[in-house]
């Protein structure tokens, strides 16, 4: 038995109000991952205002790592039909939200942005992909010293090109999305 969690997230990034992981980075950049159903928040209080003022560098960063949560989760081979609708949609809710987030935004943008990463923290237990293969191992450098949703960000497209040719019609989905 553990104590109650309550989650408030301050940034719209990784979906852990709805996750059931930690992640931990030790010292020599290892990163070690623990997932139990007692990490499982039992209530999330999402507030758009919480993430009012978010520096423009590290609302584009964790904005684009809620994407790549999205982005990944929906073209995972793994075949989970809600879990694919629901990445979908928070994909289209970051994709049309976040260049306002990223200057400031309203209530209703970053509203928008905490369902979406909220969105791709359900979603991503379908599975992940290589950009966070990647951006894992990489983070893990010592020097440079790289942003997660920086590196996300940066391995999203090259990542995105060398599997359209074998996800079918997801990319032309994700577009319309």
């Amino acid at each position: 038995p553990v104590a109650p969690l309550v989650a408030v997230p301050t940034k719209p990034a990784t979906g852990s109000e709805v996750g059931r992981a930690a992640l931990i980075t030790l010292h020599d950049g290892r990163k070690l991952g623990f997932i139990s159903p007692h990490l499982i928040p039992r209530m999330a209080v999402c507030d758009p205002d919480l993430i009012d003022g978010l520096p423009a560098g590290l609302a584009a960063a964790t904005g684009l790592d809620a994407l790549s949560h999205c982005v990944e989760t929906f073209l995972s081979p793994r075949i989970n039909p809600p879990a694919e609708a629901i990445a979908l949609d928070g994909a289209g809710r970051i994709w049309r939200n976040i260049e306002a987030n990223i200057s400031g935004g309203t209530p209703q943008t970053r509203w928008e942005m905490m369902m979406g990463a909220l969105e791709g923290g359900l979603t991503f237990q379908k599975g992940l992909g290589a950009v966070h293969a990647l951006s894992h191992a990489l983070g893990g450098l010592s020097e440079p010293k790289l942003h997660h949703g920086v590196l996300n960000a940066i391995l999203l497209p090259p990542v995105l090109r060398f599997n359209e040719g074998h996800v079918g019609d997801k990319i032309a989905r994700l577009k319309q999305a």
